[in-house]
């Protein structure tokens, strides 16, 4: 995983469901205690995994633990808007979303099951070729050990004469 692919949002306040694409698309974190730790973990793996500078986990829960209390009381000062139905989805952009990645994901696996097809088939010329390269290979040798016994059955009549 490269850090520099990463992308996330904090969610104060909306369920996941409420967001649309493209931030619909995005992993979230609820602004709590145990989303923002898995969200905090999840970079520090990324990191970690890009051979970056990062903590081993005992430190990391230690300043989680640390640094926990002052942004928590950071994200309560945070004004309330009172909740609208404006921002909530309705079940029919739910499920036309849904509907939109499932033949989404419909075309792409096409795609990939035509691709490894083409694959297989370029797979099989192949080892047709290579098997008519080493038929023509064996019919070489064939042709030289008989041109060789020849030879020694030339050489040996000479010797008898």
């Amino acid at each position: 995983m490269n850090v520099k692919s990463i992308a996330c949002y904090r969610n104060t306040r909306l369920e996941t469901t409420d967001l649309k694409p493209p931030l619909g698309h995005f992993n979230g974190a609820k602004a709590d205690r145990a989303d923002t730790l898995k969200l905090v973990r999840s970079i520090n793996d990324a990191v970690k995994a890009s051979e970056g500078l990062y903590l081993a986990p005992q430190k990391l829960e230690l300043a989680f633990d640390r640094w926990w209390p002052d942004l928590e009381q950071a994200l309560q000062a945070i004004p309330v808007t009172p909740a609208t139905n404006q921002n909530r989805r309705n079940e029919k952009e739910m499920l036309e979303e849904v509907l939109y990645i499932v033949r989404s994901l419909s075309r792409s696996r096409e795609h990939v099951e035509k691709a490894v097809e083409l694959d297989l088939t370029e797979a099989i010329k192949l080892v047709e070729s290579f098997r008519v390269a080493a038929q023509e290979d064996l019919m070489k040798a064939a042709a030289a050990r008989k041109a060789a016994a020849t030879q020694l059955e030339s050489l040996r009549k000479k010797r008898s004469e």
